[in-house]
């Protein structure tokens, strides 16, 4: 299971994923389910300060309280959050960075791998409960830019989004200001190293963000799959 964001949310953006965090644990204890895969995300040891990760704390341990077997698997970054600067790079030539540094590379994982691997755990659970941390290739923004620039036939310029404007930023794009902040506080925990790998065991995979590139540009598709 997952828990589905709401980028359209306008109001309480986490009490709003309380309530569906609430109804999904409610669904396993009332069934009951003894075994659960749930995608979750690094940070999620985390009950605050990490974004939209915060709600994934929020339901790991509504999920516990159940007393289903839970196997949380910790995703990192999606690559194909990618789609989103799509439009932005064929139209304007850029390539956003919310990071502190271009140049700073953090873990990012393709959603195949994701899926994968949950099947996999669903099929064979370990005999407890446990958090498992997901991770892919390291990309930096400017490594991004130079992939996708190189997929579109021209060069992108990276262009840095400081803090202090990161949510008027993301409201420009189209987010509704809750969401933006949410979002906001996000990067601003990947910049800080807040969000590492901390769980039981770590699976590591090799999809790389080539791949996934041509998948999105061969389709035609540009939404991020945050």
């Amino acid at each position: 299971m997952l828990l589905p964001p709401n980028e359209t949310e306008t109001g309480d953006y986490f009490a709003a994923q309380r309530r569906t965090s609430d109804a999904i644990a409610g669904a396993v204890k009332d069934s009951p389910v003894p075994h659960v895969v749930m995608l979750s995300s690094l940070g999620a040891e985390l009950a605050d300060g990490t974004g939209p990760i915060k709600s994934l704390h929020y339901l790991e341990n509504a999920l516990r309280a159940t007393g289903t077997k839970l196997i949380a698997v910790r995703a990192c970054y999606f690559q194909e959050n990618i789609a989103g600067v799509i439009p932005g790079a064929r139209e304007a030539g850029i390539y956003p960075n919310f990071l502190p540094s271009p140049d700073m590379a953090i873990p990012m994982i393709a959603t195949r791998d994701i899926g994968s691997l949950s099947a996999a755990l669903l099929i064979s659970a370990p005999e407890r409960s446990e958090t498992v941390d997901l991770v892919g290739p390291m990309y930096s923004a400017r490594q991004l830019a130079d992939k996708l620039g190189t997929a579109l036939g021209k060069r992108l310029q990276v262009v840095d989004i400081p803090e202090a404007v990161e949510v008027e930023a993301m409201i420009q794009a189209g987010l509704p200001r809750p969401v933006a902040e949410v979002y906001a506080e996000m990067y601003q925990a990947l910049g800080s190293g807040l969000i590492t790998s901390k769980g039981d065991r770590t699976v590591t995979r090799t999809t790389t963000i080539d791949d996934i590139l041509s998948d999105l540009l061969a389709g035609g598709q540009t939404q991020a799959a945050r």
